[in-house]
């Protein structure tokens, strides 16, 4: 788990956005959830949601319901949302097949170069994602220093340092 305690941003002086646990491992045993179709070269978008699904931080986060679309605040399109309810969808399916349509119907909001049925980079893909749910992250904020952007639940999960 991260400690914020020991040299987190919260012991900086900024209110934290997110202040709940960033669990690094995984805290039980599950099976192996769903596999996914794919729905015309997706390949590159499959890749990256099984490897989401399986990052403990993430998981949890999604298990646990800690976004959901009821109590989000974007208007439309949420990389957030979205991805907690397929990873809540996959974990829940084990020896099933689910279809990722839900991001694959909006992949246009996480970037204008990426189509369905054409072959794309799973590391910019990937990298566009997470960029998509940090902003998701912040949307529901009117102002955020640099700091305090640095106090998500995406950033302390992938933010790196």
């Amino acid at each position: 788990m991260v400690n914020r305690e020991n040299g987190g941003n919260h012991s900086k002086g900024c209110r934290p956005l997110y202040d709940g646990p960033v669990n690094l491992h995984w805290t039980s045993t599950r099976q192996i959830g769903a596999g996914l179709n794919n729905l015309g070269n997706t390949c590159f978008l499959n890749s990256v949601l099984q490897c989401l699904t399986y990052t403990p931080p993430l998981a949890a986060y999604a298990i646990e319901s800690r976004h959901r679309r009821d109590e989000c605040r974007s208007n439309g399109f949420c990389a957030l949302c979205v991805t907690s309810s397929h990873i809540k969808r996959a974990l829940d399916a084990p020896g099933r097949v689910i279809s990722p349509g839900a991001l694959c119907q909006n992949i246009r909001h996480i970037s204008k170069c990426f189509r369905i049925g054409r072959q794309e980079d799973a590391h910019e893909f990937t990298r566009l994602l997470v960029e998509a749910m940090q902003k998701a992250s912040l949307r529901a904020y009117k102002q955020v220093s640099p700091l305090q952007s640095e106090t998500t639940f995406v950033h302390q999960a992938f933010g790196g340092r």
